[in-house]
């Protein structure tokens, strides 16, 4: 079924009846659209020509493994031309100095996160629906019930749609920071830069905003609300250091539980890693899917098998709160 939809001032598109841009109800995705809407109008650093290459690879890979598991090979060869284009243009690249091993590796972090989230989403309803309909194997993904168990389980946690300002993320580049506070704009302390380049590279698409904010500001002073780390501004704390003073906020996704209690979490920017109980007990109380984690003065941890997030041990159960929102 075809639903309306709706498009803002500036090309972003949303479906109608929920003004969502990712709407498992009306099956309708335009996060990549209003990505590139937001980066023709100035208020996003729009794709290097090596993002583009990466992202090309990963999605090729992705399409890969897809069809060797489904074994369904219509569009294998499309994918293997494509992954073969992409990491040729990359190799170009390289060569001609124009990007550099560590852009291509920042780069393949970036887009295999947003793969794995991607992936996380379906394994979390998934499960979900599997946990509701016992016996049954096969679930028609899209539709009311995927966004009821999406809700439930594989949405961002409750500050994702806190009407807060982000002073550790930059507002052009996306780049994060756990230690070190970022260029906030002079003029209306609403935008944080990474420095003067990202900045000025953003006045375009900031001054329009600049301005509302300041008139709000001068009407009506707004209340401060501090934002818990997301994962990306954890790590930069390093490996084991507590983040003294801080909340990390998450939403518990996929049981992926053995012996001990292991979650794939999502935060407020929709990144997917990993918690593990190495407590006494081999579990958080309280934990289940869908149920949200807030850790004070949490720690960033790097497992064996390569996957990173958090190790919870006994002594920091006291630092940690699990609720429904």
């Amino acid at each position: 079924m075809a639903y309306d939809t709706i498009e803002d001032d500036i090309g972003r598109m949303f479906c109608g009846p929920h003004k969502r841009a990712v709407c498992h109800e009306c099956c309708y995705d335009f996060q990549k659209m209003n990505e590139m809407a937001e980066a023709d109008a100035g208020l996003r650093k729009p794709q290097t020509e090596l993002e583009k290459l990466v992202e090309q690879v990963c999605i090729c890979e992705r399409g890969l493994a897809w069809i060797e598991k489904k074994k369904v090979y219509g569009a294998k060869d499309m994918n293997l031309q494509g992954l073969a284009e992409g990491k040729a243009g990359i190799e170009a690249l390289l060569r001609s100095g124009k990007a550099t091993q560590a852009e291509v590796a920042a780069a393949t972090r970036k887009y295999t996160e947003k793969n794995q989230a991607a992936d996380a989403e379906q394994a979390a309803v998934l499960q979900a629906w599997s946990k509701a309909n016992p016996g049954k194997s096969t679930m028609e993904y899209g539709g009311k019930e995927t966004q009821e168990f999406y809700d439930k389980v594989a949405a961002k946690p409750p500050s994702a749609a806190a009407a807060a300002i982000d002073k550790r993320t930059c507002s052009w580049c996306g780049a994060s920071s756990g230690t070190q506070k970022l260029l906030a704009c002079a003029a209306c302390h609403t935008a944080y830069y990474c420095g003067k380049t990202c900045q000025k590279a953003a006045w375009k698409g900031h001054k329009a905003a600049c301005k509302e904010a300041r008139a709000a500001d001068d009407a009506a002073p707004p209340k401060k609300k501090k934002l818990p780390l997301s994962w990306a501004q954890l790590e930069d704390f390093g490996y084991g250091v507590p983040a003294k003073g801080k909340t990390l906020e998450i939403r518990a996704m996929t049981d992926e539980s053995f012996m001990r209690q292991v979650f794939q979490c999502k935060d407020r920017l929709g990144v997917v890693k990993r918690i593990a109980a190495y407590t006494s007990e081999m579990r958080i109380p309280g934990l289940a899917a869908g149920k949200v984690v807030r850790w004070k003065n949490p720690r960033f941890h790097y497992f064996s098998d390569g996957s990173s997030g958090c190790r919870i041990e006994d002594g920091d159960l006291g630092d940690i709160t699990v609720s429904d929102n």
